[in-house]
Parts: C-alpha cells; structure tokens; sequence
C-alpha cells in the first residue's frame, strides 16, 4: 500500500508531461491546490490526486458536443418564439383555438338542427292551403333568410355578417335572381331576316 501511495507522488517534470502544461503553470497549481510533497529540495515530488482534484475544480471544461451546442441554439429560438406570441397575444392578434372550434361548431349544429326542423315547419305551414308561386316563394325566403341570420349570427370570433331586415335581404335575393342566366325558353326569339336579292337593272 505505501508503495502504491509512493507511486502517487510525481516530480514537477512529469507533471508537467502528463497535464501537457509548462512546468511553471504545474507550480502554480500545486501552490494553489496546497498539494502534499515528499522528498527534498532538489528531488521534490508533489501527490497526483491533491494536484488532479483541483484541476478538475477548476481548469477542466468539458467539451463542448455540436448537439448540445444545437439544443441550446433551438432552446433560444423557443424563447424567442415564446416572446413574440406573448406579444402578439397583449396585441389581441392571437385567438384560442379550440374556442373557435367550440363557437363554429355550435353555429353549425344549430343550422343543421334549423335544416332538419325545416321539413316540418314547412309540412305544417303548407298544408290544406293553396298558394301561388310568388307566396310559396316568399314563405321559402323568409325561411331561408332565418336559418341564414342563424348561422351568420355575432360571436365572439366572428362579425355579424347578416344584420339586415328580412325586405332588404329580399331585395338582395332579387338582384340575385336577375344575375343570374335565363333559361333559354325564356329568352326572347331573334329573328333572323335573310338578305334580300338585288335586282338587275
């Protein structure tokens, strides 16, 4: 065991041959890790694992991996990124997501429940009645306009885009109507006039 211990004491030389360090460099080191020697003035030794402890204190650094130098890299864009939608969110351009779900898919709940209750309000409304054309088409607008102004109501993510009485939305449908191309039974003939002859003189 002494002799091992013994093995444990090294000259200043080949301290410096094993740190790779100049040898006034391992002086200060043993100085300043206060390293336990042995022998006299001119074969001093000082104890490797005194001398190493303090090296590996406070001179190692360990290298530094390109992988780990790529997380921090991405850890400072996420930052970054986390900055910016804090900002834009104080700003009111940023929405919850899964509230717009929620709010579009109870308006389009309520339209489908509309569509289908359709069927029947209509049944009853109709029945054992005559009607003409022009009143069964306004009955259907108002209809039509009630599942609209149901489904393009006020929300929180969303204008009011049919805030209209029902006569201006009927006069919107006419003009819609009359944008629209004609059946051809319902255009007017051209007649066709075939070029007369020219006599001779």
């Amino acid at each position: 065991m002494e002799k091992l211990v013994d093995e444990l004491f090294l000259s200043l030389r080949a301290l410096a041959l094993l740190f790779g360090r100049a040898e006034r460099t391992i002086q200060n080191w043993i100085a300043a890790s206060e390293a336990r020697r042995q022998g006299s003035n001119g074969s001093m030794r000082y104890y490797l694992p005194d001398i190493l402890n303090y090296y590996l204190a406070r001179i190692y650094e360990p290298p530094v991996s390109e992988n780990l130098e790529k997380v921090k890299l991405e850890q400072e864009k996420l930052k970054v990124e986390k900055m910016r939608l804090e900002l834009e969110e104080k700003k009111g351009r940023l929405i919850d997501r899964d509230e717009v779900v929620l709010e579009w898919s109870q308006r389009v709940s309520a339209l489908r429940s509309g569509l289908v209750g359709l069927e029947f309000k209509l049944a009853s409304k109709l029945a054992g009645k005559s009607w003409s054309r022009a009143e069964l088409r306004k009955i259907l607008r108002e209809e039509i306009h009630d599942l609209l102004k149901l489904y393009a109501q006020e929300g929180k993510f969303t204008p009011n885009v049919f805030d209209m009485p029902f006569e201006k939305f009927e006069h919107a449908y006419w003009q819609l109507l009359d944008r629209l191309p004609k059946a051809d039974c319902d255009k007017p003939k051209v007649k066709v006039e075939c070029p007369k002859r020219r006599r001779k003189k």
